[in-house]
């Protein structure tokens, strides 16, 4: 789970799911991204109303605009929020669960994350705090795309939020890919990992370690192959291989970048003697 960078700017929020502009020229019709945000606000005027989020399609779907699910694809690199894993299928999930006595931020700009389906299952409307829940007061709408740090003062929720929280150094992982949760201080980090997204979860580990650890190893075996007769070249290619590996770790549309940069620090020398050893 690695920090994204999210605008909560107006010009930076997705026009379908915008407040609407205070004053409106009624000489001319709306236009049609006007529309769908008229449409949204009034969804979400309704769902303050019923204190609650319907199970409707109306409802559903004005959190599933094209415009948004784009935007929310682009920010997080087509890869899911908590697991890092790129996905085909994803959710639009809701930080502050929507059916979870949070219904009127189904909306909002900084309570939606881009989330795999299975991290979406495990998490469902879990949302633990340690102090006095949030509640809709009027004077919030305003500021309705962007009170999440507002929230998370009085309310100290466990569930880590990929926007909000800068956790990259707080992970320990063994060198197959294995989240070690008891060596991990943070009780947020803990509390997400093995309680609400089950990210310490087996298929997940197996491949962290297939696409980070083996895949490294077989690139450095074929080098060594290839190259066995002349260790001069040999080595140079290995250091070649190597620096690709540390650059691609920093890149943000890479798989498991969390992973990849604790390998860097703490096990990149071992497994790189490992493997000479056991090719010579």
């Amino acid at each position: 789970m690695r920090k994204i960078t999210k605008s909560l700017q107006i010009e930076d929020i997705p026009m379908s799911i915008q407040l609407p502009q205070n004053e409106r020229n009624r000489q001319n019709r709306p236009t049609r991204n006007e529309g769908k945000r008229q449409t949204t606000h009034d969804r979400r005027l309704e769902v303050i109303d019923l204190q609650r989020f319907p199970e409707e399609k109306t409802f559903s779907e004005r959190y599933k605009q094209d415009d948004l699910k784009e935007k929310l694809k682009k920010l997080y690199h087509n890869k899911c929020g908590y697991c890092e894993q790129y996905s085909e299928s994803w959710h639009v999930e809701h930080y502050r669960p929507k059916n979870g006595g949070y219904a009127w931020l189904a909306y909002s700009w900084d309570n939606l994350l881009y989330c795999c389906p299975t991290c979406n299952e495990h998490k469902g409307s879990q949302f633990e705090i340690r102090g006095e829940k949030a509640f809709y007061i009027a004077s919030d709408l305003p500021s309705i795309h962007a009170l999440g740090q507002k929230y998370n003062a009085h309310e100290k929720p466990l569930l880590l939020h990929p926007e909000y929280d800068l956790v990259e150094d707080d992970f320990v992982f063994d060198e197959n890919g294995q989240i070690l949760t008891e060596q991990i201080t943070n009780e947020r980090l803990i509390y997400t990992v093995s309680e609400a997204c089950k990210l310490d979860r087996k298929d997940l580990t197996d491949r962290r370690k297939e696409i980070v650890v083996d895949k490294l190893v077989q690139d450095i075996n074929a080098v060594i192959l290839k190259n066995k007769n002349n260790q001069e070249v040999m080595q140079t290619k290995i250091q070649g291989l190597i620096e690709v590996f540390i650059a691609t770790s920093h890149r943000e549309t890479e798989e498991f970048t969390v992973f990849r940069k604790y390998v860097i620090t703490h096990f990149l020398q071992k497994i790189l003697l490992k493997t000479l050893s056991e090719i010579s």
